[in-house]
């Protein structure tokens, strides 16, 4: 079967059409193998999908600028657009990065959930081992930052960071070795980790141990160099 519209009139089709198929069961039904709607503009104007619900003088439109970008409007406002070369704006008409998010007055931009514990955001190179190794995120209300695939720093919901410990007892706590380099002064203090023992040294700036605390379990002890 053939339709054919001839004049400059509108014309008008009652019932449903169908292209590739003799059963349409919406108001427009394109089937047949890789089926493909193309909108072509001859010109350099845009092409464009008009999406409206029934008298609302609200509508939706996806275009297809002169420019080549791809826009989702509201009313004649743009909400997101895919530019041509590749870069995504929400909120934002001239995304500047790959992503570009503007909330204009809203202080939160953008929101990532999980819903299970963790919600994390991975950032990789060419080198990184995967998505998983160097990454931060929330674990309920603490802040996590992962390297090397695992915790390395944590600020917890009372304010307290741990550094090299997920056991954060005090405003600041740090398992592991604190180096200050390029001092004259103390060089290097050591916060020893093994069982109960725990240890505190000074070094000179040449390297040198110059005074050692030490405790181990109910004894502690007091060295000192030259």
């Amino acid at each position: 079967n053939q339709l054919s519209a001839i004049g400059s009139g509108n014309n008008y089709i009652a019932g449903n059409v169908g292209i590739g198929t003799t059963n349409p069961t919406s108001i427009f039904h394109l089937s047949g193998s890789n089926p493909v709607l193309t909108l072509n503009s001859p010109s350099s104007d845009f092409s464009r999908i008009d999406l409206v619900r029934g008298t609302s003088s609200t509508k939706w439109d996806i275009n297809h600028t002169a420019s080549g970008d791809l826009k989702f409007r509201e009313s004649t406002d743009t909400r997101l657009i895919l530019e041509a070369g590749g870069n995504v704006g929400i909120g934002e008409s001239n995304p500047g990065r790959k992503l570009h998010v503007n909330s204009a007055g809203a202080n939160v931009a953008a929101n990532f959930e999980s819903t299970d514990a963790g919600a994390y955001l991975s950032f990789s190179d060419n080198s990184t081992t995967n998505d998983t190794y160097v990454r931060l995120g929330a674990l309920g209300d603490d802040f996590q930052f992962f390297a090397g695939g695992a915790e390395r720093v944590r600020f917890d919901s009372a304010g307290r960071v741990g550094i090299g410990t997920t056991t954060i007892p005090h405003l600041l706590s740090v398992k592991g070795t604190i180096s200050r380099l390029g001092s004259t002064g103390i060089q290097l203090i050591n916060l020893g980790t093994n069982g109960e023992h725990g240890q505190l040294t000074v070094n000179n700036s040449g390297g040198t141990n110059r005074v050692t605390l030490n405790s181990n379990g109910d004894n502690s002890y007091i060295s000192v160099g030259n």
